[in-house]
């Protein structure tokens, strides 16, 4: 299928540049529309993009350079412009989600790895900081509400009410 969408002319491209973090980062996005060629669309009810997103970075401390290509299908519009911003958005969304999950439960040093633990435990954690960051006072840390969790029945017990 990514194939034929490559024969295809994009509806629409665009190109952002970032520069920051020692790092300069190049995002080519295209956008496919036309995709009545594509076998089985109708079973991805409500498909109307096909997204190509190039992405060429450089280390400016390294000197080194990376390219990858990544894929995304959608029910918008083929605006490149838009669906640009759009992922680039959901990755900060994920990439701080991980980031907190991280550095506030330590997940990536967990050693959960039969059968369902490692999802089930990610499911907790995330329980977890949403009702830590949902608490009042918000200007209270979670690593803060976290120790006071630990050690008071009552602040815990407050918690789980929603």
């Amino acid at each position: 299928m990514l194939d034929t969408v490559l024969l295809e002319k994009p509806v629409t491209v665009s190109v952002e540049e970032d520069f920051g973090h020692g790092r300069i980062e190049k995002r080519t996005c295209y956008a496919y529309g036309e995709l009545g060629h594509i076998e089985h669309r109708g079973e991805w009810r409500g498909l109307a993009t096909i997204i190509r997103v190039e992405a060429e970075v450089y280390n400016k401390t390294s000197g080194e350079s990376t390219k990858d290509q990544r894929y995304y299908i959608s029910n918008l519009p083929p605006d490149a412009k838009v669906l640009n911003q759009r992922i680039r958005k959901h990755w900060a969304v994920e990439n701080n989600l991980h980031w907190t999950l991280d550095v506030e439960f330590g997940e990536d040093k967990s050693r959960k790895r039969a059968g369902n633990a490692a999802e089930n435990h990610n499911i907790i954690l995330r329980m977890a900081m949403t009702m830590l960051a949902n608490d009042m006072p918000k200007n209270v840390s979670k690593k803060t509400k976290r120790l006071k969790a630990a050690l008071d029945f009552k602040y815990r017990e407050k918690l789980w009410i929603f």
